[in-house]
């Protein structure tokens, strides 16, 4: 599984939880709480679904990595 790309706007670095793949949707909406999402107006369209980048990326390389290699593991 890819790590998705990070949007970069008035010196943020975030990605929007909705531009996620689905697995990745629901594995980080069950670790992450949504009261932690940041409301960002990027460009002219708002944005209410947003998390840092640096929070998706401790989440992916720390969490959902390893689970998605267990589960693979578990596989064979």
């Amino acid at each position: 599984m890819r790590k998705a790309q990070p949007l970069y706007y008035n010196g943020l670095i975030f990605i929007p939880l909705s531009k996620l793949p689905l697995d990745q949707q629901r594995s980080f909406s069950e670790w992450f709480p949504e009261t932690n999402y940041k409301k960002i107006r990027y460009f002219k369209i708002e944005l209410d679904d947003c998390i840092l980048y640096e929070e998706y990326e401790y989440w992916f390389d720390n969490l959902f990595q390893g689970t998605t290699q267990n589960s693979f593991d578990n596989f064979l």
